[in-house]
């Protein structure tokens, strides 16, 4: 003897809605570290060209200065502390200026990201015929 239409018509509703609560479940979890990711490949984007800004100024002004690299510190520092507050170095090294800047991610799916570039002292030099410019050989 099968029970009334009237009772396994709740019965049924509960069971979806339980199923539903479980998909969620899993579902929410997988979306949320989606965003994050995603969050994180944009924030390490734009760091990518803050650093590259970063690099160029921090580079004339310390070819300003006469190579030193003080102010090409502070210039750096203040430009990547626009994208996150990690640690940022200006180094100099054959006339080679480089900017490196520890990136403190919003969401940290990916743990110490460094983002690097090299700009070449030369390109602050005036005159055609600039010393180590490869494109005047």
């Amino acid at each position: 003897m099968q029970p009334p239409k009237s009772l396994i018509l709740p019965r049924l509703i509960k069971q979806q809605a339980g199923q539903s609560m479980v998909e969620a479940a899993f579902a929410i979890p997988i979306v949320l570290l989606l965003f994050a990711g995603c969050a994180q490949l944009i924030q390490i984007g734009i760091a990518n060209i803050v650093v590259r800004i970063a690099v160029y100024e921090g580079a004339r002004q310390a070819h300003m200065d006469g190579g030193k690299l003080g102010n090409g510190q502070r210039v750096a520092e203040d430009i990547c502390k626009g994208v996150s507050s990690g640690t940022t170095e200006f180094t100099s090294e054959n006339g080679n200026y480089t900017v490196t800047h520890q990136l403190k991610a919003l969401f940290p799916v990916v743990k110490n990201i460094k983002v690097d570039h090299t700009c070449p002292g030369y390109v602050f030099e005036a005159g055609e015929k600039a010393a180590n410019d490869p494109d005047n050989n």
